[in-house]
């Protein structure tokens, strides 16, 4: 055994016994020895590792990294990549992994990517984010343009990720993966299987980019966006569309039982909650839900609260038919500065959809923090906009209040917030809906939704 594979296999070991959610899951992975990746590269059943840069680890940051790279198939990146550039899409995944391994206690070699201003967020997300920054703030404080160079661009276009740094413990001059095709063959390995692959599945320099699993999605698109250098210390290597059902139902199976276990000796991070309660209960589709929520109050009804004046003059209290078409509806939004910009454009895309085909007499969108600082009226027929007023503290009473006051009987009222307000103490007698931007909840009355947007 060589000493790339002692080391990585000590690793695991020593997971198991300090951190036993990532070392029993990274048991899942077959070691391979591979001087073609350039640091540690997995698809979900494999663990690919360059042994010059496992060897130039201290034992601390080697445990970090194999934690990294098990977080990755944990949280499904290898299966949710779907059309995304492969090189964003690798950087979005570390943003999401690396606090969550540091928070564990464990730690990573100098220069990863601090994934602090997204902490909480899917990888997705956060892709998203890097998409709407421009090029130039993602790349390193001091890493001037004019030196990446024709080198520079071919290394980049070869291997679809980013050059590393010099002086980092990632650096790739150091790296037999430059030309190297010594170690692309079988090498020492812990497992024969797949041995006959290795070859071929190191591809190069390209980071698992080029392999019939969709790798070359990323070459395809092109690397438009610079990011950071020197930041790498795993990769994730897409697998097989038919391969995906199978291999989630595995890992999903096998993260409940790893909590479960490190559960009971105490040991569960606690910034894998969320991926546990995600596993047991599924992302809902939020606009699925939201449209049938709308759908559900769009037919005309009766409502004792407006009697019916045809019989009054004879002494009887009767419920008059609210509308023979959807009445109007009531859009509240929190602008107390905890709902992004992302959110806020696709909830007022669906918004605008639903009531496009559900023709409500009028849509009102009120927009409120701890007082209410704006309302927008909407005719059937107009497109739908929102343009929040705000950023203060968080009051929902205010909103129903407004209701009240205008007399209105809405056929139902849409709330997105982040849950984390002051509520009425009883609800109104129309349908509410809570679209939740946090997981903060649940509400203390109506429904609610989880709201994810990427």
């Amino acid at each position: 055994m060589s000493k790339a594979m002692e080391a990585v296999s000590a690793a695991r070991r020593n997971l198991v016994l300090d951190h036993p959610f990532f070392g029993v899951l990274s048991l899942r992975l077959d070691l391979v020895e591979n001087g073609s990746v350039r640091t540690l590269e997995t698809d979900g059943r494999k663990l690919w590792f360059n042994p010059e840069y496992v060897n130039n680890l201290s034992k601390h940051e080697l445990q970090g990294v194999v934690a990294h790279e098990v977080l990755h198939c944990a949280n499904g990146h290898v299966w949710r990549m779907e059309h995304r550039n492969e090189t964003q899409w690798n950087h979005a995944c570390d943003y999401v992994v690396n606090p969550i391994v540091l928070d564990a206690g464990m730690v990573l070699p100098q220069g990863m990517l601090d994934g602090t201003p997204y902490k909480g967020m899917s990888a997705e997300e956060v892709y998203e984010r890097l998409n709407q920054q421009p090029p130039s703030s993602q790349k390193p404080e001091g890493t001037p343009d004019e030196e990446e160079g024709e080198s520079g661009d071919e290394s980049s276009a070869e291997t679809g990720q980013p050059q590393q740094q010099d002086g980092t413990e990632d650096g790739s001059d150091s790296q037999p993966g430059s030309g190297n095709g010594d170690g692309d063959d079988e090498g020492p390995s812990s497992n024969d299987q797949g041995d006959g692959q290795d070859g071929d599945d190191g591809q190069g320099n390209n980071g698992g980019g080029g392999d019939d699993d969709g790798g070359g999605q990323g070459e395809s698109q092109g690397d438009d966006q610079p990011l950071p250098d020197g930041s790498e210390c795993g990769q994730i290597r897409p697998c097989a569309d038919d391969a995906q059902p199978e291999l989630q139902a595995d890992w999903s199976s096998a993260v409940l039982n790893a909590a479960k276990r490190a559960e009971s000796m105490g040991k569960l991070p606690a910034g894998l909650e969320r991926l546990v309660e995600d596993i047991k209960n599924p992302p809902q589709d939020w606009r699925a839900i939201l449209r049938r929520f709308v759908q559900q109050n769009a037919m005309s009804d009766y409502s004792w609260r407006q009697p019916n004046t045809r019989f009054m003059y004879a002494g009887l209290y009767m419920p008059a038919l609210r509308s023979e078409t959807m009445p109007p509806m009531v859009v509240a939004v929190d602008t107390s500065g905890s709902i992004d910009e992302i959110t806020l454009s696709q909830f007022a895309r669906e918004i605008d959809s639903i009531a496009a085909d559900m023709q409500p007499e009028r849509v009102y969108v009120v927009y409120c923090d701890a007082e209410i600082h704006g309302v927008d009226t909407f005719e059937r027929g107009e497109p739908i906009a929102l343009n929040p007023k705000g950023f203060g503290g968080t009051d929902f009473r205010p909103v129903f209040e407004w209701v009240e006051e205008e007399g209105l009987q809405p056929s139902c009222l849409v709330y997105l917030t982040d849950l984390a307000g002051d509520f009425p103490i009883a609800p109104p007698d129309y349908p509410v809906l809570w679209g939740d931007t946090s997981g903060y909840g649940p509400p203390p009355w109506g429904e609610s939704v989880r709201i994810r947007c990427y």
